[in-house]
């Protein structure tokens, strides 16, 4: 039996700088808990939604930026994604691709 489970992601987050959207390009999750940590590799940041009790439902979206969490590259570190240009702004991005958890971390 295929049972499907609903994302509900916050409008104002859901919309990347590059036009793109969040729920469209999720490139990591991992759940921990009643919490489903997402990445999107055009983001320095990383996404929780929580499990709505009794359903197959995560939402309360919010975003962490990384940069509160962990130090980053200089900008003037040279790296082929690091930067792009959006319109007239230049976008950093994470490249995110992998979310794990291990047990017994603090």
């Amino acid at each position: 039996m295929a049972r499907n489970v609903v994302l509900q992601f916050d409008p104002a987050l859901d919309r990347l700088p590059s036009g793109n959207r969040l729920s469209k390009g999720v490139s990591a999750a991992v759940a921990i808990g009643d919490a489903l940590w997402l990445a999107h590799d055009e983001t320095v940041a990383i996404e929780c939604l929580r499990r709505v009790p009794g359903k197959l439902r995560y939402d309360g979206h919010r975003r962490y930026a990384l940069h509160d969490f962990v130090a980053q590259p200089a900008a003037e570190m040279p790296h082929r994604r690091a930067r792009r240009v959006v319109g007239k702004e230049q976008h950093r991005e994470g490249d995110l691709c992998q979310l794990a958890h291990a047990l017994g971390m603090k």
